[in-house]
C-alpha cells in the first residue's frame, strides 16, 4: 500500500509521464486512425483532472469512474497508468494489470525507458498479488461454474475450473440441471492457489402429488392423517411423502401406507372393512406394502401433472385396477 500511495503522488505531482504525452497532448506513438474530437479531448481533461483530485484522497472507486470515460474518450497512457493505479486502490489487480500490460506492449503510446522501468516494477508488485483459483465440482454430468456471477467454465464429474483473481472475497456458484445449487463465499488471499470442492446433490422434486381416494362404501369415512378426513371420497393436493390412509365404517377400520410422489395423480379405490378380512391380518400387512412400496398393480392410475407418459422407470407400468 505504501508503494501505491507513492505511485499515486508521482502521478499529481507529474502525471508519471513526460509533458508530451501527458492527457491534453497527442502521444509519441498513436496507433489509432483519427485523434478525437476538441470537444471530446476536453471532457477527457476534465475527468482526468476530477480523477486527480479523487485519488489524491483517496475515493478509488469515483477516479475509476472518472478514467475509465476519459479513456473511452482520448486514450492516453497517463489516463491508463491512472486507471490502473485506481482499479489496484480498489483491489482489482486482475484489471491493473491488463491495463499495465497494455501500457508496456505500447497499445496507448510510447514510453520512454525511465517510466517503462517504473511500469515495470509496478506491473511485478500487481501480478504478485493475483491469486490462482480452482474449483472442482462432481455428482453431475455438466456443471456450470460461475465466479462472481459470471459464467467460466462447463465442466465433467471432477473436472476443475481455474480462474486468475484478486485478493479478496468472491463468490462462486456450481449449478447442474435437476440438481441443487451450491453457492459458496469464499475469502482469497493475495497470491495464494486455493482449491474448492463441490459436490452437487440431485434436487428434491417438491411439487405436489394430486390424491384421489374414493370407497365404495359412500358412507365410510376415509381420513389421510394430519392432512384431512372426508366421507367416501378424498381428493386433495399432497406435499410428496408417505402418508397412514384409515377407512372406517360400521364394520371396523382398515388403515394403509401410502406413497404420494411430486407432480403426479394417484387414484386409489378402498374397500370398506368386513368381519371375513378382519380375521386375517397378514391382508393388510400385504396391502400396505403393496401400495407404500409402489409395486405394480399398487396404484389405480398415475399420470404427470402435465401430461407426460402415464409410465415411467420409478412406478413402472401401472395398472388400471387395484382393490384392497
Amino acid at each position: 500500500m505504501k508503494r501505491l500511495r507513492a505511485a499515486v503522488s508521482i502521478l499529481l505531482a507529474a502525471l508519471l509521464l513526460p509533458a508530451g504525452a501527458r492527457a491534453d497532448a497527442p502521444p509519441r506513438a498513436a496507433p489509432r486512425a483519427a485523434a478525437p474530437a476538441p470537444a471530446d479531448l476536453a471532457r477527457a481533461r476534465e475527468l482526468f483532472d476530477e480523477a486527480a483530485e479523487a485519488l489524491r484522497v483517496g475515493r478509488f472507486s469515483d477516479a475509476v469512474k472518472a478514467l475509465r470515460a476519459s479513456l473511452d474518450l482520448a486514450p492516453r497512457p497517463a489516463t491508463a497508468f491512472n486507471l490502473a493505479v485506481a482499479l489496484r486502490g480498489t483491489g482489482d489487480a486482475v484489471a491493473a494489470l491488463a491495463l499495465f500490460d497494455k501500457l508496456a506492449s505500447g497499445e496507448l503510446g510510447a514510453l520512454d525507458p525511465a517510466r517503462r522501468e517504473q511500469l515495470g516494477e509496478l506491473r511485478a508488485e500487481v501480478a504478485a498479488e493475483i491469486a490462482t483459483l480452482t474449483v472442482v465440482a462432481s455428482g453431475a454430468d455438466r456443471i456450470e461454474i460461475r465466479l462472481d456471477g459470471e459464467v467460466i467454465a462447463i465442466i465433467e464429474p471432477g473436472a476443475s475450473a481455474v480462474a486468475k483473481v484478486s485478493p479478496g472475497a468472491h463468490r462462486i456458484v456450481a449449478s447442474a440441471r435437476d440438481h441443487e445449487t451450491i453457492d459458496r463465499a469464499v475469502d482469497v488471499a493475495p497470491g495464494s492457489s486455493p482449491t474448492i470442492s463441490l459436490a452437487l446433490s440431485p434436487a428434491r422434486d417438491e411439487r405436489p402429488g394430486h390424491v384421489i381416494l374414493e370407497c365404495s362404501d359412500a358412507g365410510a369415512t376415509i381420513t389421510v392423517e394430519g392432512k384431512g378426513t372426508a366421507t367416501g371420497r378424498l381428493e386433495r393436493d399432497l406435499p410428496p411423502g408417505e402418508y397412514t390412509v384409515r377407512v372406517h365404517s360400521s364394520a371396523g377400520e382398515r388403515k394403509v401406507r401410502l406413497a404420494v410422489p411430486s407432480g403426479r395423480t394417484i387414484k386409489l379405490v378402498l374397500d370398506p372393512p368386513t368381519t371375513s378380512l378382519a380375521q386375517r391380518p397378514w391382508f393388510w400387512v400385504g396391502a400396505g406394502v403393496l401400495v407404500a412400496g409402489g409395486v405394480t398393480g399398487a396404484i389405480l392410475a398415475t399420470r404427470p401433472r402435465q401430461g407426460d407418459a402415464v409410465t415411467d422407470a420409478f412406478w413402472g407400468i401401472t395398472s388400471t385396477a387395484f382393490r384392497f
